[in-house]
């Protein structure tokens, strides 16, 4: 296994972030992988996808002995991400629900005898640093890369990654080239993606204003906020919207966006649609209450990144955040009743033994990532070849999970070059100041609704 990346390929671009997302309710016939929680109820199954016999291209590997030599006694997880500076508290619940997810697997033997470790190099959510953070990681032995963040970041690495022929899975990213196996065949995002994400808001914007909509973006000036753009403009005017106002954001600036609000205020939208990062969530939010408060009547529909879809991000907001819509695939576990699904009660406990009770609607994330990725890793142990990188890598192509903690129907899974994109079925939920919960605004978007 080569110690060192070979030269980085791609030049190095604005940060980005992700929160992560998705997953699903395909029931198991049986003949998958199931893993077990306390109490023996089954905390997640997993099986394989009718696959289109995509397998892994290793016949032009630098290293073909290491991709497929087997992976015992412990799997090493590498991951990029802001462990400091000034975007880094908006992202360290993710991590704490990741970390807790693997000590979970770990502690009741959700892969038998093999243990998982993971290890998070601190890139600061700029692609400046992430090629030597992924250095770092190769030189410590890690087996795959899995849920790093940011669109930016990960975009950075993914050519020599793929060169190296080293997974780089489920990456914390909504960009829509994640998911490309043709071009980067070891390389998968895992959240909703944002072209996904923001038609589906138009669909909702077009349907409650039929007779037409203004609105507004708002976007961090990076590769994800272009992609939000850019799916916004393909869809508008076919849907009777005008796009009033482009305003973009630093992803690293945290000053309120006094100024973009502004802006993007002045022709009075109907709609807004915002990929703001981090604290920026509820800066904007903030700014735009304020905004609000001045101009008497105008009271536009706001739609906010699933980034920022969460009650920990939204209570922060206060009553700024009321009525807010954003995509969601998470269960909402500060609704009632919560603690009813033994997933959702068993990530609960978990936190709360850890000390980690405050943050846990949105370390939600980074459990679900741990939880798809040691789901994977349990169908790849169970292969006919053992777990390797290769089969690691087809297992993550080829599989259905049913998850313990995702709303009703969402699924989530690959088949190959037949359906490269894990997340596709999400709702668009609405946020509620006074209980601190989401509700569903209508019905499952998937690609048969799209």
């Amino acid at each position: 296994m080569h110690t060192h990346l070979r030269p980085f390929k791609s030049a190095a671009l604005v940060a980005t972030a992700g929160s992560l997302l998705v997953v699903t309710a395909c029931g198991s016939d049986g003949s998958g992988a199931t893993a077990k929680r306390p109490g023996d109820d089954a905390f997640f199954s997993v099986q394989a996808a009718t696959q289109d016999g995509w397998k892994a291209p290793t016949d032009k590997c630098p290293d073909s002995a290491a991709v497929n030599a087997p992976i015992k006694g412990t799997v090493t997880i590498g991951a990029t991400g802001p462990l400091t500076g000034g975007v880094a508290a908006g992202f360290t619940p993710y991590f704490d629900g990741y970390r807790a997810y693997i000590d979970y697997a770990n502690k009741w033997g959700l892969l038998d005898a093999l243990k998982v470790k993971l290890i998070v190099e601190d890139d600061q959510l700029s692609p400046d640093l992430t090629p030597n953070a992924v250095n770092k990681l190769i030189e410590s032995k890690v087996d795959v890369f899995a849920g790093s963040l940011g669109t930016a970041s990960n975009q950075v690495v993914r050519t020599t990654l793929n060169d190296e022929c080293m997974p780089q899975l489920f990456a914390s990213t909504g960009a829509p080239d994640m998911n490309d196996p043709k071009a980067y065949p070891w390389t998968s995002g895992l959240p909703i993606p944002y072209d996904l994400e923001v038609k589906a808001y138009a669909r909702k914007i077009a349907a409650d204003h039929p007779s037409g909509a203004k609105v507004a973006l708002l976007t961090v000036a990076n590769p994800a906020g272009k992609a939000y753009v850019n799916a916004m403009r393909s869809v508008a005017s076919g849907l009777g919207i005008k796009i009033t106002s482009e305003q973009t954001l630093d992803p690293v600036d945290t000053n309120p966006p006094t100024s973009q609000v502004t802006n993007l205020a002045a022709d009075k939208p109907d709609a807004i649609v915002a990929l703001p990062v981090g604290s920026g969530c509820v800066t904007f939010l903030r700014e735009l209450a304020a905004r609000e408060a001045q101009a008497d009547g105008w009271n536009p529909d706001v739609y906010l990144t699933w980034t920022c879809a969460n009650s920990t991000v939204l209570r922060a907001a206060k009553d700024a955040a009321d009525g807010v819509m954003t995509a969601n695939m998470l269960a909402d576990i500060q609704s009632d009743g919560a603690r009813s699904r033994p997933g959702v009660a068993a990530y609960l406990d978990w936190m709360d033994q850890e000390g980690k009770s405050k943050v846990a609607a949105s370390a939600l994330t980074g459990w679900y990532e741990g939880e798809v990725v040691v789901a994977v890793l349990k169908q790849a142990q169970q292969s006919p070849d053992g777990l390797t990188r290769a089969s690691i890598l087809e297992a993550s192509r080829n599989f259905k999970l049913s998850s313990s903690v995702t709303l009703p129907r969402v699924e989530v899974g690959m088949n190959g070059t037949t359906d490269p994109v894990p997340s596709e079925t999400f709702y668009i939920t609405k946020y509620s100041a006074d209980t601190g919960s989401f509700t569903l605004e209508g019905n499952l978007v998937s690609p048969s609704s799209s």
